[in-house]
């Protein structure tokens, strides 16, 4: 029985020391635990997840990209579905019918069987079809001859290149599938699969290459029609060219959309892009940008509530949007920034009021009224960021406002200037398709061939026209080519 006793204290004792190392051990990991939680949150709030620097985030324009948290939308800020209040309503237009019509009649009843004989009415509808995919094959035959004047050897010259195997409709179709974002392999299997037409991956960027030369007047005339602009959105993004870090440049116009690949961020490319332009530029706080001189320059002022909203998730506070009225919300606990809270929304109210009132007036302001809301709203920013600001944070942004003063309400002083980049932001995304499909172009001719077809692609979009009918127009033009659809002309040079 002592055995007994001795043995249970010593089960006890050995428990109660597990339970000590155990508690020690769980506190341990409790520290851990907290520790890897302020190093996640000094990760997500780190320069590399914010912004390329820290100190340049406000000057980098760091693209929307790089931002890791999503903007939750509050149920009575909800746009309505359908269409909205004020724009026109949009339907498809009834098309006109260019074939034979399918005649569905019947002789018999198909109920009693008996004769029907004519209609009573006949019931109309349009469909719309796309004929079976086939290939036109032909030869060209060029036909030499004597001449009995002069007696020299004279023959008609060709509508297609000499040693062309391709019509221009293969090269329209190939181009416009390659800049909408296909990539070569796909372009190769739908060819295979809709026409049975096999090609080869130089082939299809020779066509690229000749579709890019015949539209080379067509770029030059978008470079003229951007320097020319009364406003123009600016932006950039990285895009690698032979594994090397290049960067797109985009500038856009109501009516002209432009691409250029360069090898640098700086400030020479929109320099030279843009030498001679002297409307408003509308554009992110990229530095290089300063350089442009022109009538003036405005600030994408969705950009301004991006750096507000990056120091607010570092704090645990939900983003907001900037003609948003709700209040700051925390996502986890801990002290708020109450001096930082009060400077976003005052830099918030001050740029709601400024937008606001130029979208209801915009029609009617004269603009001497504009000049004067202008310098109304600028004095009143200018105060504002004037204060004596402790945080950290607050100094920055302010610092960097306050040095941009002159462009933060540009989009009141002349009409027709937005406050955001959207524009731009929009067009840049096309070159990043590509950027992600391909991974960016192997070579530097490859990269320019690019930006001539997306410029041009681009910018047929905004004017209306048809891509394709463009191409196969140039390729004519060029002597490369004849008009789709004819290629009996093309064989007999007429």
């Amino acid at each position: 029985m002592p055995d007994a006793l001795g043995e249970n204290d010593e089960e006890k004792k050995r428990l109660r020391e597990e339970n000590k190392r155990l508690a020690k051990e769980i506190e341990r990991l409790k520290r851990e635990n907290e520790e890897l939680r302020k190093k996640l949150s000094a990760v997500m709030g780190s320069p590399q997840m914010l912004a390329s620097s820290d100190k340049t985030a406000e000057a980098g324009g760091v693209p929307s990209s790089k931002v890791f948290y999503r903007r939750s939308t509050p149920d009575d800020e909800k746009k309505p579905t359908g269409g909205q209040v004020g724009h026109m309503g949009h339907a498809r237009a009834r098309p006109t019918p260019n074939t034979p019509p399918v005649v569905v009649s019947l002789d018999d009843c198909p109920a009693c069987g008996g004769e029907l004989g004519a209609p009573r009415r006949t019931l109309t509808r349009t469909v719309t079809d796309i004929p079976p995919p086939s290939l036109l094959i032909y030869e060209v035959q060029t036909r030499e001859y004597s001449c009995p004047h002069c007696l020299a050897n004279v023959k008609g010259e060709s509508p297609l290149p000499s040693h062309e195997q391709y019509g221009p409709n293969v090269v329209a179709w190939v181009v416009h599938h390659r800049i909408v974002g296909l990539s070569i392999v796909k372009i190769q299997e739908s060819l295979e699969r809709t026409f049975g037409l096999r090609v080869s991956e130089a082939t299809i960027l020779r066509m690229e290459t000749q579709a890019a030369e015949a539209l080379g007047e067509d770029y030059e005339q978008i470079k003229k029609i951007i320097k020319g602009s009364d406003c123009l959105g600016g932006d950039e993004s990285k895009f690698r060219v032979h594994g090397k870090n290049g960067w797109l440049w985009t500038f856009v116009d109501t009516l002209a959309v432009l691409y250029e690949v360069a090898n640098t961020r700086g400030g020479s490319v929109p320099a030279r892009i843009l030498e001679g332009f002297d409307g408003v530029l509308v554009r992110d706080g990229w530095k290089p940008y300063d350089k442009i001189s022109c009538k003036g320059h405005q600030l994408d002022h969705l950009h301004t509530n991006r750096w507000l909203e990056r120091v607010e998730v570092i704090h645990g506070i939900e983003p907001r949007g900037l003609l948003s009225h709700r209040a700051a919300k925390f996502t986890r606990a801990g002290r708020p920034p109450a001096e930082f809270i009060r400077f976003a929304d005052g830099i918030r109210a001050r740029l709601r009021e400024a937008i606001l009132f130029i979208e209801k007036n915009a029609a009617t302001i004269t603009l001497d009224e504009r000049k004067r809301k202008s310098d109304e709203y600028l004095a009143n920013m200018v105060s504002f960021l004037g204060e004596p600001w402790k945080d950290a944070n607050a100094v920055r942004i302010g610092n960097e406002l306050r040095s941009r003063q002159d462009m933060l309400f540009t989009f009141i002083r002349v009409p027709n200037v937005p406050w955001h980049n959207n524009a731009a932001e929009r067009a840049i995304r096309q070159g990043v398709y590509h950027r992600k499909i391909s991974g960016g172009r192997q070579t530097w001719p490859g990269a320019a061939r690019l930006s001539t077809l997306l410029s041009v692609f681009e910018t047929c979009k905004k004017t209306g026209e048809n891509f394709i009918d463009l191409v196969l127009k140039r390729l004519a033009s060029r002597g490369t080519g004849a008009d789709a659809g004819a290629p009996t002309g093309a064989a007999t040079g007429t």
